[in-house]
């Protein structure tokens, strides 16, 4: 039984899913290269930019709650809002 040498780690290409290892450079069937570290970056940018949009809808939700007038019930008979 012939016994072959392990090249690194097997991975999964993102592209087309064939699995090779990481010391190949790149996936053999599609011609990917390999990226080490790519997924974390990505969900890094990707959490970056949801967290960015939370920030400005939060930025925006308190500026309209600034600017909202008052009630007409808390207002006195006859006052009118400033």
């Amino acid at each position: 039984m012939a016994e072959t040498k392990q090249k690194g780690n097997a991975i999964l290409c993102p592209n087309c899913g064939n699995a090779y290892f990481e010391s190949e450079g790149k996936c053999p069937q599609c011609g990917t290269p390999y990226q080490e570290g790519a997924e974390s970056e990505t969900e890094k940018s990707f959490n970056q930019a949801f967290n960015d949009l939370n920030n400005v809808a939060r930025e925006m939700h308190l500026k309209r709650n600034m600017y909202r007038p008052a009630t007409t019930t808390s207002l006195k008979k006859g006052e009118q809002y400033e």
